[in-house]
């Protein structure tokens, strides 16, 4: 399937079948070893997938497949308007980072969670680069989250910003009868309809300081704990995940 007699014929070459990005982080993380990521086709598809029927957040599906050479392969006829403004908005990051994310210098950090994946790339200048964070599954109460990083300029000082992106309101199927002032059924008319077109918000963290204090590890805001949804909370869940801007300023 990959080897370096297929790259004499093409720059890039289609990794695996199996596009579902928890099962990805294994083989792009293996494939990283001896082969650039320039050269690791990555689609988003659909879910659940094909392979496990896993059904992993779209989200996710992007942050894997944005390690490597981005493409999709969705039937666009069945995407809901939200969707597809959420597949634009991951187009247009992908473009405008494709550099660090294609030729950039990987990091595959050590996770302190055997639960957790983090990968890095980063400029060779080290001005610019984007940082991976990877739930395969979730747990109760877990404690405090640290994003790894390295090879930053110790006395430059950096911003350090979350991606944007979406919640999907179908994920929280019958607990939304907590925040709301009626029941609904959470597979009915109405919050299926609203599934189409409204979305909430992750949360969005933004950090500044010098390289040096960086690369000690950042403490990210708390994960969703079972008790309420604010801006603030990270709602991860089995399969989440979130991507870093990390952007030299000074």
């Amino acid at each position: 399937r990959f080897d370096l007699g297929m790259l004499c014929y093409s720059p890039q070459i289609w990794a695996s079948d199996n596009t579902d990005p928890i099962e990805r982080l294994k083989i792009q993380g293996g494939l990283s070893y001896l082969y650039p990521l320039s050269t690791q086709a990555c689609h988003v598809s659909e879910a659940p997938h094909q392979q496990t029927l896993r059904d992993t957040p779209l989200s996710t599906r992007f942050n894997v497949a944005a390690f490597g050479c981005l493409g999709y392969e969705l039937d666009l006829k069945f995407l809901t308007p939200m969707e597809k403004k959420e597949i634009r908005e991951q187009i247009e990051f992908y473009k405008q980072h494709r550099q660090v994310f294609q030729y950039g210098r990987l990091h595959r950090h050590g996770a302190a969670k055997p639960s957790k994946v983090h990968w890095q790339v980063l400029s060779r200048d080290g001005q610019k680069g984007v940082a991976g964070f990877f739930q395969t599954a979730s747990h109760a109460s877990e404690g405090y989250d640290t994003l790894p990083l390295k090879g930053l300029q110790p006395r430059a000082r950096y911003r350090v910003t979350t991606k944007p992106q979406r919640l999907f309101i179908r994920r929280f199927g019958g607990l939304l009868k907590h925040i709301m002032p009626l029941t609904l059924n959470p597979e009915g008319f109405i919050l299926r309809t609203a599934n189409k077109l409204y979305a909430l918000t992750d949360c969005v963290e933004s950090y500044e300081a010098k390289g040096d204090a960086l690369m000690v590890g950042i403490k990210l805001n708390n994960q969703f704990i079972g008790s309420y949804y604010n801006p603030h909370i990270r709602l991860m869940g089995d399969f989440g995940s979130n991507l870093y801007l990390l952007e030299q300023i000074s």
